[in-house]
């Protein structure tokens, strides 16, 4: 239906190498993202075809594609408040009609480009797309699901305040599987949704986990810059005082304060 739009994409898909005609046929490379080539001629055509749908069906992509790349019907019917039966059914016709989402086994499907489910986003009006977000991380949460997908809705959600902990939570269980970038990650982008929050200090949870990324990373500076800072708030108990400052000991161990670490370790070993 739009013969100049994708004779264009073809040429440009072409030139950067993603296609090749060999033996009279095209041959498809797609292992890079091509969404970086698709031109906003054609982002916007295929936008405009979108909105000629039906307002349900309108809503179902866009309600899918605030799961992501993968969304689940399941989820789309808890989301929406509409029946499974009738999201099928939405589903079917407008896979039919589209093409934009893959069926990857029953219940479970993906748009076919991160630019697709884009366009499909935008199909909600922002206030039902913000609200949308906030229903899915209360019921990823309710489902047990990992905090660091339940962070990123509640972003979206512009619940900032409520992102923190779980983006603490998932910094930690990166922590405790040894993944100490990613956890540090995680960690910067809790305190991006602290400063949206404008919450100003740090939790006690994000500077006792620096303290044991900076000590995994051998950061000893890092470590002795945060825990004064720490052993100041009241929310430590006894043993998790004694572990500051038993983190404390061994960061003045790194950079060579043999006594002053070893004051510190005296009242650790009182508290333990």
């Amino acid at each position: 239906g739009m013969p100049l739009e994708a004779i264009s994409l073809l040429q440009e898909l072409r030139d950067e190498g993603y296609i090749s005609e060999t033996g009279g046929a095209w041959v498809g490379n797609m292992t890079p993202d091509i969404s970086d080539v698709l031109g906003t001629s054609l982002e916007d055509a295929v936008q405009d075809r979108l909105k000629r749908l039906a307002k349900t069906d309108r809503e179902t992509l866009g309600h899918a594609a605030v799961q992501g790349i993968v969304f689940l019907a399941r989820v789309l019917s808890a989301t929406t408040g509409r029946p499974g039966a009738q999201v099928k059914t939405s589903l079917d016709r407008v896979r039919e009609k589209t093409g934009a989402f893959d069926l990857l086994k029953r219940g479970v499907f993906k748009f076919i480009q991160p630019a697709i489910a884009d366009a499909c986003l935008r199909l909600l009006p922002d206030e039902e797309r913000i609200g949308a977000h906030g229903k899915l991380a209360e019921l990823l949460e309710r489902s047990g699901a990992h905090p660091e997908m339940i962070a990123r809705h509640l972003v979206a959600a512009q619940q900032h305040e409520m992102a923190v902990p779980q983006f603490v939570a998932a910094a930690r269980q990166y922590f405790d599987s040894g993944l100490l970038l990613e956890a540090s990650d995680h960690l910067d982008e809790a305190e991006a949704a602290q400063q949206e929050a404008s919450l100003t200090a740090d939790t006690t949870d994000v500077l006792l986990l620096k303290c044991e990324i900076g000590l995994g990373q051998g950061d000893w500076v890092k470590c002795r810059g945060i825990v004064p800072h720490l052993l100041e708030s009241e929310l430590l108990g006894p043993r998790e005082r004694a572990a500051v400052l038993h983190i404390y000991a061994n960061a003045l161990i790194g950079v060579a304060e043999f006594d002053a670490a070893e004051d510190k370790l005296r009242p650790a070993i009182a508290l333990y």
